[in-house]
């Protein structure tokens, strides 16, 4: 029986904790139409807030949301978010099409490509203190 409340109050907590979690990220949204550095950066740590809550989540809706406001407001405040764009351009990427199969034969029976050059490396070794090759 006190298992049973216990659940229900948990999972009051976790849905309540969601709809705070979404009316911060539409504040945060607004903060970024705002001069005041101090609130775009309030509203850059909730981006990465709500970004680490949704791929805890698996929740890939709100994980490219906050991903796109991380992006805008890194980008006011001249924060360099560019493993953050290359995580929203993932989201933004169409799938590649799947090979055929006459072109996995292929692949398969090239094999690695071959490497044609003069330049071949000899000797290694320490001369005065330097590597030389």
């Amino acid at each position: 029986m006190a298992f049973k409340r216990l659940s229900a109050i948990v999972i009051t907590l976790l849905f309540l904790g969601t709809a705070l979690s979404a009316m911060s990220l539409a504040k945060a949204e607004q903060a970024l139409e705002s001069k005041n550095k101090s609130e775009i950066f309030r509203a850059y740590d909730t981006f990465k807030s709500a970004y680490m809550e949704a791929s805890i989540n698996g929740d890939s809706g709100q994980k490219k949301r906050a991903l796109t406001g991380i992006v805008k407001s890194g980008e006011l405040l001249h924060i360099d978010v560019s493993a953050y764009q290359e995580k929203l351009r993932t989201f933004s990427e169409v799938p590649p099409k799947q090979e055929t199969k006459k072109a996995a034969k292929q692949v398969k029976k090239t094999g690695a490509p071959a490497i044609r050059g003069q330049n071949r490396l000899r000797d290694v070794r320490w001369e005065h203190g330097s590597l030389v090759f």
